[in-house]
C-alpha cells in the first residue's frame, strides 16, 4: 500500500464502495429493525427511528439486553401480528431501488416463512406425545429463586408447542441469525468510515447551538462582514462611520460607556456622528425630530436584543448588561 500508487488507489476504491454497500443495506435493515421493535409494549429500544439509530451505531446489537428484551416479547406475538411485520419488512425491501445479492436471498427466504405462517394451523400440539396418557409424576424443581424456577417452567412448557409457536421461533431466530448478526454491524466498525462518519460532538454542538452573542458583537461591531458593502468598510475596529446603520453606531457608542449611560448624552453623541452641524450658532441642544426618531428605535432594537434595559435608579439613564468585546 506504502509503495505501489496503482495497487493503493485499487484497494481504496474497493473500500469506499464496500463502505458504500455496507451503508445502505445497514439503513435498510435498521428500517426492518425498527418495523419490529417499534409497537412493543415500552419500547425497549425506542419508537422512533433515530433512537434506534442510537443504540444499532453503539456497538453490536444482538449482544444489547434491550434487543434481546425486544425478542422476548416478540416470542409472544400472535400470527395476525407476525405476519402484518412480516407484511411491512417485504414492503421495505421491495421497495428498494438498490439490491443487492444480500438483499435479495433475505426478500426471498422472509417470503418462503410469509407462506409457512399464513398456512400453518393454530390447532394440534407439534411436540404432544401420542402415547397413552400417563399419571403425573411428582417433579423436584429444586430451584433457589425465581429467575431459575421461571427458567424451568419455561424448559418444560416447550413440550407443548403448537405449530404455530414452533414456525414463529424458527422465523425470529433467522431474522436474528441470519439478518441482524451479520449484516447489521454499525458504519463505525467499517474500513474506511471517516470519511463519510465523525463523531466529534463538541464541534457539531458548536455548529448547531451556536454563539449568537458573539454573532451579534461581530455584526454591530463591524457590518461590513456581513452587508459587504465599501461605506461601512472600516479602517480601524474601533472607528464610527456615519454611513453604518443606527443601531451599529448606537452599539459602539455604548460599548464606551459605564454602567450606566446617560440618555441625553448618548444622543448627542449619535447627533454628533450622523450629523455633524459645523455652525456653532446653532443651539446643539435642538435635536431634528427624525434624528432623534433614529435613535430612539436604535435603543429599542438594542433593548430587544438584551444589550441595555431602563434604569431604576435614574430615569433618564439606562442599565448596560453586558460586558467586554464579545458582548
Amino acid at each position: 500500500l506504502l509503495s505501489n500508487n496503482s495497487y493503493l488507489k485499487t484497494v481504496v476504491e474497493e473500500l469506499i464502495s464496500s463502505l458504500h454497500d455496507h451503508l445502505n443495506r445497514f439503513y435498510l435493515l435498521l428500517r426492518l429493525l425498527h418495523v419490529l421493535v417499534e409497537t412493543l409494549p415500552h419500547a425497549p429500544l425506542g419508537k422512533q427511528l433515530r433512537e434506534l439509530y442510537c443504540e444499532v451505531m453503539g456497538g453490536k446489537i444482538i449482544e444489547n439486553p434491550k434487543f434481546k428484551e425486544c425478542f422476548k416479547l416478540l416470542n409472544f406475538l400472535a400470527k395476525d401480528e407476525l405476519l402484518d411485520n412480516l407484511y411491512k419488512m417485504l414492503a421495505i425491501l421491495e421497495d428498494m431501488d438498490d439490491v443487492d445479492e444480500v438483499t435479495t436471498e433475505i426478500c426471498g427466504k422472509l417470503k418462503i416463512l410469509k407462506d409457512e405462517v399464513e398456512n400453518v394451523g393454530l390447532s394440534g400440539k407439534a411436540k404432544h406425545s401420542l402415547s397413552p396418557k400417563k399419571s403425573p409424576m411428582k417433579v423436584n424443581l429444586n430451584v433457589k429463586n425465581r429467575a431459575e424456577l421461571k427458567e424451568q417452567l419455561m424448559t418444560r412448557s416447550e413440550k407443548h408447542l403448537s405449530k404455530y409457536e414452533i414456525l414463529r421461533e424458527n422465523v425470529l431466530k433467522y431474522i436474528i441469525e441470519e439478518i441482524f448478526e451479520p449484516h447489521l454491524i454499525p458504519v463505525t466498525e467499517m474500513p474506511l468510515n471517516e470519511v463519510l462518519l465523525f463523531d466529534n460532538l463538541n464541534t457539531v454542538k458548536k455548529h448547531i447551538v451556536g454563539s449568537p452573542r458573539a454573532a451579534l458583537h461581530m455584526a454591530l461591531n463591524n457590518p461590513h462582514l456581513y452587508l459587504q458593502c465599501d461605506c461601512c468598510d472600516l479602517s480601524d475596529p474601533g472607528q464610527i462611520m456615519s454611513t453604518m446603520p443606527d443601531i451599529c453606531i448606537v452599539y459602539k457608542l455604548h460599548l464606551e460607556s459605564g454602567a450606566l449611560i446617560n440618555m441625553y448624552d448618548w444622543l448627542q453623541s449619535f447627533v454628533t456622528i450622523v450629523s455633524p452641524n459645523e455652525d456653532e450658532n446653532i443651539d446643539p441642544r435642538q435635536v431634528d425630530p427624525k434624528i432623534q426618531a433614529r435613535f430612539t428605535r436604535a435603543v429599542s432594537e438594542l433593548q430587544f436584543l438584551g444589550f441595555v434595559k431602563s434604569s431604576k435608579q435614574k430615569a433618564d439613564h439606562v442599565a448596560r448588561l453586558t460586558w467586554g468585546g464579545n458582548g
